[in-house]
């Protein structure tokens, strides 16, 4: 479950934030350094697409997205995100 949450950043399907971010999934420990796996984001006005590690992308429906909560934002996808 680790890898749906987004590490210290919320994302909005509002075409502000594109690229790469990590996870609250450890993918290894280097050292004392931790590793986080990562999600790549898609985004643009009402259009937010999210692709896991191995390469599969969902798309966020705008009317299941920007649920506002304490400490972050809820989006509601239709598949599972895959390590």
């Amino acid at each position: 479950i680790y890898y749906h949450f987004v590490r210290n950043r919320c994302i909005f399907d509002d075409g502000v934030f594109s690229g790469t971010n990590a996870t609250h999934l450890i993918n290894s420990i280097v050292g004392e350094q931790i590793v986080y796996e990562t999600l790549s984001f898609s985004n643009a006005v009402h259009s937010l697409s999210i692709t896991d590690g191995s390469g599969q992308t969902i798309t966020v429906d705008h009317d299941d997205a920007n649920k506002l909560m304490e400490f972050g934002v809820i989006h509601k996808i239709n598949t599972v995100l895959q390590k």
